[in-house]
């Protein structure tokens, strides 16, 4: 992900089940419970930086469905239409 400059924002996370979030190698988040899925069940502050910015979500699943959703926005839930997303199967 790129981001035009430093800045705050807030990763809105929704897993089935556990899941964990690093940014730029950091962790940021993580859920160790078996959960439905749910539309930001969590909203963690995150820091950008200026240039290329990885994110890693990993979720596991204790059985049946599962899933997840992640969005970025402002501190305020404002969308961030500066940054621009591409996705790797590097990892």
């Amino acid at each position: 992900m790129h981001a035009p400059k430093d800045m705050a924002a807030a990763a809105h996370i929704g897993t089935d089940d556990w899941g964990h979030l690093w940014v730029n190698g950091e962790s940021v988040w993580q859920l160790r419970e078996t959960r439905g899925w749910d539309y930001d069940s969590d909203v963690v502050p995150v820091r950008l930086r200026a240039g290329c910015n990885e994110l890693l979500l990993r979720v596991g699943n204790g059985g049946g469905d599962w899933g997840f959703s992640l969005r970025l926005t402002d501190a305020q839930g404002e969308a961030l239409p500066s940054l621009r997303f591409a996705v790797t199967k590097d990892r």
